[in-house]
């Protein structure tokens, strides 16, 4: 799992990357010094069970992917099942050829997920 999260890391504009559990618990992080675990942690949470409770309230049972786009950066959460792929990028990214590069490792993640689980 660090291997695939360090390979992440290394696409344009991504400033870590992290798997955490649908509590927000952080499972494996591969973070810029700048980025604090705890926070990426708690902010992961935080959008997570806000985000399920919201389209719950709508009648849609989960999401495959979220992102948050911010002044200062973005947020891209990608759903592996078990737990939650939670990608830190800059601002200025092309959304569209690193999200590529997320979907590619979501896909191995949820196998190393489903085989060690």
């Amino acid at each position: 799992m660090d291997k695939v999260l360090a390979e992440l890391n290394t696409a344009v504009g991504v400033k870590g990357s992290a798997v955490v559990t649908k509590d927000g618990i952080l499972v494996k992080s591969a973070l810029d010094p700048g980025l604090k675990e705890e926070v990426v942690s708690a902010l992961s949470s935080f959008l997570i069970s806000t985000t399920r409770r919201a389209l719950k309230e709508c009648g849609i049972d989960t999401f495959d992917r979220f992102i948050l786009t911010s002044t200062h950066g973005k947020v891209i959460l990608v759903n592996l099942q078990e737990a939650y792929l939670v990608v830190v990028a800059d601002q200025f990214i092309n959304i569209d050829l690193t999200l590529v590069e997320i979907m590619s490792v979501a896909r191995k993640l949820r196998n190393m997920i489903k085989i060690e689980v």
